[in-house]
Parts: C-alpha cells; sequence; structure tokens
C-alpha cells in the first residue's frame, strides 16, 4: 500500500501535518480531531488527484459564488473601472485595452495559471506589469481566486524607464518654436511652478491673488485625501509677466484644459520630435523645478510643498539629479522670508 504524503500530529493540543517526503511541517489552526482528520484527507487526495481536488474545489467555490465559474479577467477589470473616475478610470480602460493582455482578457480567472501571467508580464510594458498586478490583488481580496496565481516574489521586477528633468535650453528652443500662443504660455506656467501638467491646465483666475501675489492651486491627483492643504506660490516677476497675458476671468488655459492629459502629452512630443529634443515629458517640468529648488538652496520642506508631496524620498527621487550647492549661513540669516501661516 502507498504511503500517503501527509500524516496527522499533535503538538501542545494544536493539531499539524508533515509531509512525508520534505519533512516540511505546517499547522491545521485547528484542535478538532474530526476538523484535522478532515483537512489530512483533503490534502492526501490532492497530492494523489489534483485534477480531482481542482474539481471538487471548484464545484463547492461554484455552490458558495455562483458567477465564480464564469468569472473572467475582463470582469476584474470592468469592476475596478467602475469604482474609478477621472484620469484613473481611463487609465484602467486603456489598461484594459493593452494588447499584451488580449489573449487572457477572456480567460477565466479559474483557468489562468502563473505561466499565463508570467509570460505576459514578461513580454509586455512596464503598464502591463502594474495594471495586470493590481487586477490579480483586487481578484485576491475579493476571493474571486483562493491563492495567489503567480506568488509575489516571482513577479518581474517594475523597471521604470530612465527619467530626466527638461533642461533651461531645451524649454526656451521648445517655446521659442511653438506657435501657439496658448500652449507656449502653458510651457512657461509649467517652468516657473513646477505644476502638474493637469493641475495648470485648469488653473483658473480666481486662484490668483494678485494682492498677495500668489498662485494656489490643490493637487488634483491627491483629491479625496485628508488634510489635503493646496499649494501657494510666491509669483515672481517672469510669471507674473506670463499670467498677465492669460485671461482674467474662468480657465487660464481654455483649450488645453478640455483635451485629455495624453493629447497634451502628444502635442508637447511632437515639439519635442521637431527639435530633435528626446527622453522628456511634460513631466519633466516637475524633474526641472525640483533640481532647481535643490540648486538654489531652498529648504527641502519648502520644496515638498511646492511640489505637493509629504514625502521626503519622492522629493530626493525628483532632485537626484541636482548637485547643491550649500549656500553661506550668513547669506541665509539676512534674506529670511517669513512664512505666512495658512489658515
Amino acid at each position: 500500500m502507498e504511503m500517503e504524503r501527509f500524516k496527522l500530529f499533535q503538538r501542545n493540543g494544536w493539531f499539524y501535518i508533515e509531509d512525508n517526503q520534505t519533512g516540511k511541517q505546517q499547522s491545521l489552526r485547528t484542535r478538532d480531531k474530526e476538523n484535522a482528520l478532515e483537512l489530512l484527507r483533503a490534502r492526501n487526495e490532492s497530492a494523489s488527484n489534483p485534477e480531482r481536488a481542482k474539481r471538487l474545489a471548484r464545484a463547492y467555490l461554484a455552490e458558495a459564488d455562483p458567477d465564480y465559474a464564469g468569472r473572467d479577467l475582463a470582469s476584474v477589470y470592468e469592476y475596478i473601472i467602475a469604482g474609478k473616475s477621472g484620469d484613473d478610470a481611463r487609465r484602467w480602460r486603456t489598461a484594459k485595452k493593452d494588447q499584451h493582455i488580449q489573449h487572457l482578457i477572456k480567460k477565466k480567472l479559474i483557468d489562468l495559471t502563473g505561466e499565463d501571467i508570467l509570460s505576459t508580464v514578461r513580454a509586455g510594458t512596464v503598464s502591463t506589469n502594474i495594471y495586470l498586478r493590481r487586477a490579480h490583488n483586487f481578484a485576491l481580496d475579493m476571493g474571486w481566486i483562493q491563492a495567489r496565481i503567480l506568488p509575489l516574489r516571482l513577479w518581474p521586477k517594475v523597471r521604470h524607464r530612465p527619467k530626466r528633468a527638461i533642461t533651461e535650453d531645451e524649454h526656451r528652443r521648445i517655446t521659442a518654436r511653438e506657435p501657439n500662443a496658448e500652449r507656449r504660455q502653458y510651457y512657461e506656467v509649467l517652468w516657473w511652478t513646477g505644476a502638474s501638467q493637469s493641475d495648470a491646465a485648469n488653473l483658473t483666475a480666481n486662484q490668483i491673488d494678485w494682492g498677495a501675489v500668489t498662485i494656489s492651486f490643490c493637487r488634483q491627483k491627491l483629491e479625496g485625501q485628508e488634510h489635503l492643504k493646496p499649494v501657494i506660490l510666491r509669483i515672481g516677476p517672469s510669471l507674473a509677466a506670463v499670467l498677465e497675458q492669460l485671461p482674467s476671468e474662468g480657465k487660464l488655459f481654455p483649450y488645453l484644459s478640455s483635451v485629455r492629459a495624453n493629447d497634451r502629452a502628444t502635442e508637447f512630443r511632437d515639439r519635442c520630435k521637431t527639435l530633435g529634443i528626446t527622453g522628456i515629458s511634460l513631466h519633466s517640468y516637475r524633474y526641472a523645478f525640483a533640481e532647481r529648488c535643490a540648486r538654489s538652496g531652498m529648504p527641502e520642506t519648502i520644496a515638498m510643498t511646492a511640489l505637493g508631496h509629504n514625502s521626503k524620498a519622492i522629493f530626493r527621487a525628483y532632485s537626484k539629479n541636482a548637485s547643491p550647492e550649500v549656500p553661506a549661513l550668513e547669506d541665509l540669516e539676512t534674506k529670511i522670508i517669513p512664512i505666512k501661516k495658512v489658515g
């Protein structure tokens, strides 16, 4: 008679099983002998006839959740999209159309294998890895899969392409070649504020306080978070010269605020292409702003406030290419600018 894969033993009142092949022991998390014996039988049956065990498991799960057998990967994405709005929803809709997952999108969750996911992520992009991983974890949290299809340690590491700041020379070349006044002024606002492309595009005239000489906005990306405070920036002479050319009421950038972020990015990329500039995007303006803050000796906490972040690690990532020159303490002491308390 063939020896069964697992055997039962008890320690300090708790029942355990031991793998006769590997010697590995695992707690059954029960003190009840009948329950322990039932779990032991299930583990041995699973080891001796895995296909039968899968069929039984599916039958039990289908009884508990009628939609279990028919739920596919597409339904996971759709469920996530239904709970999103704005740019988040748009990004998830784009992720669902990712060409690298189309061979999996209609596949039932119960039929997905670790090999399916691993080969897809390896062949895909950074976005494929990020969104498929999130969809997998969402399904796991919802109980739509009973265990990780691909173990956490086997997911390929997300490796973003190197990012860099736009240089002042590149910025000047772009604005000099840009024939559209609204886009040209938009790029100038990005340069002097370090705002994200969407935050800048949606600025309105009432966010400018000419009396206090400040401009303020809340990060749209962080909308809904508790204790969210607006970014309040002092308007310098160069930024003031740009803002004075913009509408005195309503949206500062009527056209750019009406188009998708992808469209703004495409227009910028096309302008860079005509100039032979590579390796930058609209987000590069934020990297440039952070690096300029570091080089100028601006205190890190103030620079973080300007960028709308709370984490020092994020700011350091933005300014990783900066080589700040430490200013003389006596110069800082004679040029202290009082900070107004907000709220």
